[in-house]
């Protein structure tokens, strides 16, 4: 959808209301009108409804209104007309109702508010929990939802792409829905174990407390946003497989770092530097050397003059920092080290240089340049350096040096005596050393913040990641008025983004569409491919020529600007810069991109330096040098650094910072392909992020930029939802009747969706593999699943019927087919008839025509020939008869099964008295014998068909249906003969086949050839378009011919040969210089040139030669030269007087740092102090104006005029007590007293003055004095009485908090204080009359409670609690989380009691009854996690007592008190639990395991034989009983159990223990018997038929064996180990044999893998590799995504390289799969890649734990490598969850003499078995 978009004819009409577009720079951008009339030309006449104001506008400026009813609809793909101006004016329409969401078929149009909206909550977010989109309004929570369930339903990674401008709300998106995320995790968990539900709980805060750690590092304020992100992030959430949130990564892009040396005018740096100066207690600023925290005396924060942001307390958000990076791991010893090195950053930045003095006493002249002169670290400064040198670990002398000078080393690498002898120490200038300190404070801040990044993923990264959903927030596109190298890779970044926006959304969603043969109408998009290769292209691209020129030993920005432009000459998507605004750049200084949203101009100046990242050796070693081992962790490089480092060549140390970046895209690009993508895209609704407020140029040009006008139009003609047949056959087939179920998906389907109603075409289409939606459609899919059985019911009545049709359809077409294949053959017959006789006349004509005249006679009087004409002429008849017969039985079966569910019952009674079948119908339906007379005894009535009363609905399954006969049989016997006939058939069939086939090859041809013709006629040839001028050239003459002028050969050949030939020879400036002096006109000419004898004037420099390429005139050059380094010179002089000059460090505009150091900076002072004096004269009373005076006068170093311009601002505002403290600060402290004297005398009430007076003394008692006088004059000071009280000791303290009490009676704190202090009943009294005073706050009463708790009186804690509450609600509505917390306050101080009070009075309010108990255990989780355990077990013992029959509440105490109670409190618990629940078997069982886990065999036993009294009938307790007495060595008992519980149960499990338990006492005649009576009961479960052969085996009994199996298989033909163990029994005679049984196996089981790799192993025994080799081929094949297959797939691979390839196919077609791991894991052991096949293997595990061999192999591996530690951790684990699959784990396990080793002895068992990988090889 553009506004290119062909519309329909017929669209306008006279009076039609229409949308016109304005003029580009008119904020309305489209304006509604009145159609008034329509010209001949296509042009219309407008006219505006309010002005009347009539226009003429051309038809392409015209766009149809949509009707009023669609205003503001959900989904901009349900408007009737789909273009931009009704995009715009529902996205507008929608916003003015604060509905700020909007849908684009599932892509998500966000516009930024601006204010806080009530769209949030977790109540909100369990409602659009599990909804699809469409049946709620839009959200983004609907959007994390689709993510959610789409990754938890098809096991595939998601990725939700949020994208937009700065100030669009991207952050604040990627933040809620991060929230909706941790949310929906925390309600989905589940019951499981407590530690896993503390870690969950503890995990989701972690992952949304590390936002706003990276908000605070990587944020900053900017002009277009107060939080803007300067970094790109991918947060990755991962989900274990059963969809609960497990971890969570973190992946950064392209931090913006020359922030911190440099911002643009009005905004400021990264956040974390104004909270530590507004956040650091009076002690860190005093350790950390920030004097009075003020940002203004430091150069990083106060150039750009903007040190606050309106409504953000810089403060407390440091707090709330420190405290979220405690969570995250960062410890406060760690927290102390970053603050104070950030602060020595910015102490760094205010160290300045000054000139090294002349030597001799020489003096340097006033005219002489100081660009070039050798700089030292200026005195004024020294004290920054040694601030910074403590801060950062350094020292002071080595810091203060690698500032200003470099060594350089030449020499042979190793070499010690050679690269001493050419080591040279360089001088720095000032240009140079100021480079040096900023790119050291870059590096030193990008390595913090890399490693916040990496300590958060280390914390929130718990490595048992399965699948994941990735959030991108990632800076949007933009166009600034100067644009430099970071705004380039930002708009790169969103070029790529864009790409794989169209590759997702237009082209793959229309290649699809094209795959699966559906119709729609094709969109077309721009692809940006040709921008992108035009940026990183490998050898030309913009970053390639960019990394060249950097790696240049004299490469600068205009010669790297010359080779862009040099080498995209013909690129349409380079351009060269147009003056425009304020820019006015030349060819050489900049280049312009066009970009998919817009033509971006870059300037080119400083491009390679912020390419290099390169920090050189002397800064790399300075910080290697630090004393602080963390930083000196920090700073430590890595081992690719390393490497660089110990290279000397350049090109290897060089470090480009868009390689890297490529990296990274690269790398998400790929990422990103991989997940199923979901779009958020956020738009900025105005310049000045303020609410209600819409532009709409501004809008339209974001929905361009990212794509959403061209979407539209796709969604709205296309698909955009598709679901497999067999996936939506999975969702939904249990939701229908069985018989229903069992249809093909292909075939349900349709059904299906054409019983919700859906119209196909239209709502949906189906496809090859796939059924395709339109937008919203699949609601209906979601309804089913929580319809009632009254509307299931009507669906299957609506299938039933739509089954009925479509097959009565189908025998319409096949009794049409045989109508129409009737009239082919006899058309066939008579063609072939009148061939052979054509032929055959043909030959009597020839030969046989006298003959044929001899024998007439004699023929036509022959008996066998009249004969055999009329048998022919007989069997014509039959056939014709027979096929009538046959048409009519088809009809008539097809009726009568699409009928038989509405057969009446009296069809299916026996016939009256009388009644002949088929014999006539008499008035009742039947024909009696009075109709026909005596009945004859040879025709009776046919018996009633028979009707299985217990199947109402029928078998309506594809199996049982034919397509002529119905359900239930076919007409034709599968078993007949062969006849001539058929074949005949055969013949007509194959030859209609072959003709129909011709047909539609010739249809086929005729389509493409029109296709083709049309697609030339749109794009024709090269040849084709010069075919007219060919015609014409025919009849030019020779003379014409040879006049034509040469244009020269352009080939692209040519030109590379030209280019290569062509070289650079730099010019020395003495040369240049001497030919401009001279006035030499040096020039050349090209080789073409000289043969013509062609001279060219070269006195404009620079000419075009003959072959086209420039030829340099030197003295040009020179004068050129020259010119330049006057505009250089007069840039520097700008730069110096303050104006306002491009950034050299970053990519905005920014002002020159006031210095002062020369006179120019002394110039500037001046003019701020005459801008301050005309502040100070318009407003004389203006407090921060002489504040700001005095400061400037003493940063100007007149400390005297300072205090003289304080002096006077107290007089002139005396009422300002900012001004009062300023001028006593200013002061030396004697003074500083006498200036707060006459402070407090002119304001007697301001407490900061009281407070400062009382800091400047410095005896206690003349503090506490000022302090008194000041509580005489401002008795209500809260702070007063803290500072007096805090002086004094606690007698006096209780005195004075006496008195604070009654001056201030509402301070709740000065009430709890002097309670602490007083004695107990004391106590009781102050509190009892604080709660009088203040009856609104619960404290008080909480701490009344605790001081009765801390002396005893527990049962007074209740009855003080449950008082606090009546009271408390009666003047405040204290809600239910309020009072969780002050019970969790209280137990973190120990009053255990007054903790469970506040439980038990508080914790149902607001709750209704049927979410108590999800509401408190969800409490009592959160608990946990926070590690309130007494306030967890509080909230359980409420909700058991409330829900005692809850089996999981019971079940959460016991793991409760196991984890963090007694064993005691464990089986009383489990004791009252069973009381409570005795029909719960896993309460039982539980019980039972914790008594013999202790020891105490007697108690479980005990505990047993209770449950059998509750549940008798329970096959668990019964084999836990069992289970009990056989691990203790009491077979007997065991076996009566057993006997008892067959009688009891009789389950196929308990008569298999039985049998076990005999096979392990030895008996097998019992074994035997047990078997048999077994098999009798349950013939179909296999394991008793291979347990039966398996006692023929064991007792040598081999023909008895096969037997077995033979019935086994006969019973059990799918059961895959019985096969397998048939195999193995007949391999051990004869491997044949072995392979003719699996073949048959396969044949019953087709597409096992198990069978497939038995055989391959029966082969590989019989030592016959080639066949198996052959049989691993078609087993792969077969079962491509088989990983034991590939597994032994790379086992076979003998040569290494052959297993590393194998290796990796398989990790393609199988990468989760632990057997393919493991082999990839063995192949890294072989090639003794110790640490790579350590996490193999470990991975192999964690995604498949119970795989006995995975653990097998690791364990083999560790005893190799001699692991000890993880050898212990492989016992552990095995002994705690013992493993039960694997090929070789089986096989030891069941062995029976193995039946009583522990799960580590069978470990050991395996791993003997196991060869090593050399071995092998």
């Amino acid at each position: 959808m553009t506004e290119k978009s062909e519309r329909p004819k017929g669209t306008f009409q006279v009076g039609d209301k229409v949308w016109v577009r304005t003029a580009e720079s008119d904020e309305q951008y489209f304006a509604s009108a009145r159609l008034r009339e329509i010209a001949a030309d296509g042009s219309c006449n407008v006219f505006d409804e309010v002005t009347y104001k009539q226009w003429k506008v051309p038809a392409s400026d015209v766009w149809p209104v949509n009707p009023p009813s669609m205003d503001g609809v959900e989904d901009n793909t349900s408007m009737m007309f789909l273009y931009d101006p009704n995009l715009l004016h529902n996205l507008r329409f929608r916003y003015e109702k604060d509905l700020i969401y909007t849908y684009t078929a599932y892509i998500l149009i966000a516009i930024n508010p601006y204010k806080r909206l009530p769209l949030y909550g977790d109540e909100i977010i369990k409602n659009y929990s599990g909804k699809s989109i469409g049946m709620l309004p839009p959200h983004v929570y609907a959007i994390g939802d689709r993510a959610y369930r789409n990754m938890k339903g098809f096991r595939r990674n998601q990725s939700i792409v949020v994208s937009g401008e700065s100030g669009a709300g991207k952050t604040e998106t990627c933040k809620i829905v991060m929230r909706f995320f941790a949310v929906i995790a925390a309600t989905n968990q589940g019951e499981q174990s407590q530690d896993a539900e503390k870690d969950l709980g503890r995990l989701e805060s972690k992952i949304l407390e590390a936002n706003p750690v990276l908000e605070s590092f990587g944020n900053a304020k900017t002009l277009r946003n107060n939080n803007s992100s300067r970094f790109g992030k991918f947060t990755k959430l991962h989900f274990d497989p059963h969809a609960k949130l497990s971890g969570a990564s973190i992946v950064t892009y392209l931090l913006e770092k020359s922030r911190v040396v440099q911002q643009a005018k009005g905004e400021r740096n990264f956040h974390i530097f104004y909270q530590i100066l507004s956040g650091s207690s009076s002690d860190e600023k005093k350790r950390w050397r920030l004097a009075d925290g003020s940002a203004s005396q430091f150069e990083y924060l106060k150039k750009s003059g903007c040190t606050s942001v309106d409504g953000v307390d810089d403060a407390h958000e440091f707090h709330q920092i420190r405290k979220f990076m405690k969570a995250l791991g960062i410890t406060e010893e760690e927290q102390e080290e970053l603050f104070a090195a950030l602060s020595g950053l910015l102490h760094l930045g205010n160290i300045s240089f000054t000139p090294i003095p002349l030597k001799d006493g020489h003096k340097r002249s006033e005219d002489a340049s100081t660009v070039d002169d050798k700089v030292h670290v200026s005195d004024v400064t020294m004290s920054n350096v040694e601030s910074a040198s403590q801060l950062l670990g350094v020292e002071v002398e080595l810091l203060k040096n690698m500032l200003v000078t470099r060594t350089i080393t030449v020499g042979t690498p190793g070499n010690a005596k050679m690269a001493k002898e050419n080591t040279y120490t360089i001088q720095f200038t000032e240009t140079e050393a100021v480079h040096a300190r900023d790119a050291l404070s870059k590096h030193i801040y990008s390595v913090f913040f890399d490693w916040i990044v990496s300590r958060i993923n280390l914390n929130i990264d718990l490595n048992n990641l399965t699948q994941f959903i990735g959030i991108l927030d990632i800076s949007g596109f933009e166009i600034f008025e100067v644009n430099s190298f970071e705004q380039m890779c930002i708009n790169f970044a969103n070029e790529k983004i864009q790409q794989y926006f169209n590759v997702q959304i237009l082209q793959q969603e229309q290649e699809i569409y094209l795959l699966e043969g559906l119709k729609w109408r094709k969109v077309e998009y721009q692809d940006n491919q040709e921008v992108i290769n035009l940026v990183e292209g490998k050898r030309t691209g913009i970053f390639a020529l960019l990394d060249e020129e950097c790696i240049m030993p004299k490469g600068t920005d205009k010669s790297f600007t010359s080779k862009v432009h040099t080498n995209h000459t013909s690129n349409n998507n380079l351009a060269v810069p147009v003056a425009k605004g304020k820019m006015r750049l030349t060819k050489d200084e900049g280049f312009v991109i066009k970009h998919f949203a817009g033509e971006v101009t870059y300037t080119s100046k400083n491009f390679l330096d912020k390419n290099n990242d390169t920090l050189h050796n002397d800064l790399q070693t300075l910080l290697m040098s630090t004393k602080k081992i963390m930083l000196r962790s920090i700073f430590k490089p890595t081992a690719d650094e390393d490497e660089r480092a110990d290279d000397r060549s350049s090109n290897k140390r060089f470090r480009s910072v868009s390689g890297r970046f490529q990296g990274q895209l690269t790398l998400l690009i790929n990422e990103l392909n991989s997940t199923t993508s979901h779009f958020i895209r956020c738009i900025k609704p105005n310049e000045v992020q303020k609410p209600q407020i819409f532009n709409n140029h501004s809008v339209m040009t974001q929905l361009r930029y990212n794509g959403m006008c061209t979407a539209l139009e796709l969604m709205q003609v296309g698909f955009p939802t598709r679901i497999a047949f067999d996936e939506l056959y999975v969702r939904y087939s249990p939701f229908l009747p069985l018989a229903f179920a069992n249809l093909k998906p292909i075939i349900f389907c349709e059904a299906l969706l054409v019983a919700l109603d859906l119209h196909g075409g239209k709502d949906f289409q189906m496809g090859l593999t796939k059924v395709f939606f339109k937008a919203g459609k699949l609601k209906f899919l979601d309804e089913l699943t929580s319809t009632s059985k009254d509307d299931i019911d009507k669906v299957v009545g609506k299938v039933r019927k739509w089954l009925a049709a479509k097959r009565w359809r189908g025998a319409i077409f096949a009794v049409k087919s045989l109508n129409r294949l009737q009239k082919q053959v006899e058309g066939i017959r008579r063609v072939k008839k009148w061939r052979r006789l054509g032929r055959f006349m043909l030959r009597i004509v020839r030969i046989w025509k006298p003959l044929l005249q001899k024998c007439r006679k004699k023929l036509l009087t022959s008996e066998a020939y009249q004969k055999k004409v009329q048998e022919e002429a007989q069997r014509r008849e039959e056939l014709k008869h027979l096929f009538a017969v046959f048409q009519r039985a088809t009809l008539f079966l097809l009726f009568y099964s699409v009928s038989m569910e509405r057969r009446p019952a009296w069809l299916d009674s026996d016939g009256p008295q009388g009644y002949v079948a088929g014999m006539g119908r008499g008035a009742t339906g039947f024909t009696t014998r009075s109709d026909i007379g005596p009945a004859r005894s040879m025709m009776e009535a046919p018996p009633p068909m028979p009707r299985d009363d217990d199947d109402d609905r029928g078998d309506y399954s594809e199996s049982n249906y034919d397509t002529f006969e119905g359900y239930g049989g076919s007409l034709v016997d599968p078993t007949a003969a062969y006849e001539q006939d058929d074949k005949e058939a055969d013949d007509v069939w194959a030859a209609i086949d072959a003709k129909m086939d011709s047909k539609r090859k010739a249809r086929r041809e005729k389509k493409q050839k029109e296709e083709m013709e049309k697609y030339r006629a749109s794009r024709p040839k090269i040849q084709d378009q010069f075919a007219d001028a060919k015609k014409d050239l025919a009849s030019v003459s020779d003379t014409e011919w040879y006049n034509i002028p040469e244009i020269g050969d352009q080939t692209k050949r040519f030109r590379k040969k030209v280019k290569t030939n062509l070289g650079f020879l730099p010019v020395p400036d003495s040369v240049l210089e001497k030919s401009k002096s001279e006035g030499e006109y040096l020039s050349s000419l090209d080789a073409k040139q000289a043969e013509l004898g062609i001279a060219t004037p070269m006195s404009d420099g620079l000419k075009t030669p003959y072959g086209g390429t420039a030829t340099p005139d030197q003295k040009s050059l020179g004068e050129a030269r020259t010119r330049m380094l006057d505009v250089m010179m007069k840039r520097m002089s700008d730069s110096v007087t303050g104006q306002t000059v491009v950034d050299p460090k970053g990519y905005l505009t920014g002002l020159s740092s006031v210095k002062v150091s020369t006179d120019a900076e002394i110039g500037d002072l001046k003019k701020a102090e005459k801008l301050l004096e005309s502040v100070r004269k318009t407003n004389p009373k203006h407090g921060p104006a002489w504040i700001a005076s005095a400061r400037l006068a003493e940063v100007a170093g007149k400390i005297a005029n300072a205090r003289k311009l304080i002096t006077q601002g107290c007089q002139t505002c005396p009422d300002s007590e900012d001004v009062w403290i300023e001028a006593a600060r200013l002061h030396n402290p004697e003074d500083a007293k006498g200036i707060l004297a006459k402070a407090v005398k002119q304001l007697s009430t301001s407490v900061k003055i009281w407070l400062q007076a009382a800091k400047l003394e410095t005896d206690p008692k003349n503090q506490k004095k000022v302090l008194r006088k000041a509580l005489e004059t401002v008795p209500t000071s809260v702070m007063l009485w803290k500072a007096a009280i805090e002086l004094e000791n606690p007698d006096d303290a209780k005195l004075m908090l006496a008195r604070a009490v009654e001056c201030v009676p509402h301070s709740v704190e000065m009430w709890l204080a002097l309670a602490h202090l007083e004695t107990y009943e004391n106590a009781r009294k102050v509190l009892n009359k604080a709660r009088t005073t203040i009856p609104t706050d619960p404290t008080i009463w909480i701490t009344a409670a605790q001081l009765e708790e801390s002396h005893g009186n527990l049962k007074v804690v209740g009855t003080i609690i449950k008082r606090a509450v009546a009271s408390l609600a009666a003047h405040v509505a204290l809600s239910r989380d309020q009072w969780l917390a002050e019970a969790e306050k209280s137990e973190q101080v120990g009053s255990v009691a007054t903790c469970q009070a506040l439980i038990q009075e508080t914790i149902g309010i607001g709750i209704e009854d049927e979410d108590k108990k999800r509401v408190w255990m969800s409490d009592a989780e959160s608990a946990l996690a926070k590690g309130m355990v007494n306030t967890a077990r509080a909230i359980y013992a409420v909700a058991l007592k409330t829900f005692p029959a809850k089996k999981s509440l019971w079940l959460a105490v016991v793991d409760l008190e196991k984890s963090h109670g007694t064993p005691e409190k464990v089986a009383e618990n489990l004791k009252l639990a069973c009381e409570s629940c005795p029909k719960a078997e896993i309460l039982w069982l539980r019980a039972a395991k914790e008594k013999w886990n202790q020891g105490d065999v007697a108690g479980a036993r005990e505990i047993l034989s209770a449950a059998f009294a509750e549940n008798g009938n329970s096959e668990e307790i019964w084999l836990a009983a069992v289970k009990l007495e056989q691990q203790n060595s009491e077979p007997q008992r065991a076996r009566a159990l057993l006997a008892k519980a067959r009688e009891k149960t009789g389950s196929e499990k308990v008569w298999m223990k039985s049998a076990l338990l005999e096979r392990e006492c030895g008996f097998p005649d019992q074994e035997k018997s047990l078997l048999d009576t077994a098999l009798g009961m349950f013939p179909q479960f296999p394991k008793f038929w291979m347990m039966r052969g398996q006692l023929e085996e064991r007792q040598l009994q081999v023909e008895s064996a096969k037997n077995v199996y033979e019935r086994g298989l006969k019973n059990c033909p799918h059961s895959i180990p019985l096969w397998i163990c048939a195999a193995r029994l007949e391999e051990m005679a004869s491997p044949a044999r072995a392979r003719s049984l699996l073949e048959k196996a396969r044949q019953k089981n087709p597409k096992n893998a198990e069978l497939w790799f038995f055989n391959i192993q029966v082969e590989i025994r019989a030592n016959n590799l080639k066949v198996a080799q052959a049989q691993m081929a078609k087993a792969l094949q077969e079962c491509p995504m088989a990983g034991n297959l590939w597994a032994l797939a790379i086992e076979m691979e003998t040569a290494p390289a052959g297993k590393k390839t194998r290796s990796v196919e398989a990790l393609k077609r199988c990468d989760n799969d632990p057997h393919v791991i493991v082999s990839v894991a063995r192949i890294f052991w072989g090639d003794r890649k110790s640490d790579k096949a350590k996490s193999w293997f470990e991975r192999s595990i964690d995604q498949n734990p119970d795989l006995g061999d995975s653990w097998a192999n690791y364990w083999k591996f560790c005893v190799e490598q001699n692991m000890s530690e993880e050898m212990q951790r492989i016992q552990r684990k095995v002994t705690e969850n013992p493993p039960h699959h694997g090929y070789l784990w089986t096989q030891v396990s069941k062995v029976p003499a193995n039946s009583k080793l522990t799960s580590f002895d069978v470990l050991k068992l395996v791993a003997d078995q196991i060869p090593l990988p050399s071995q092998i090889a």
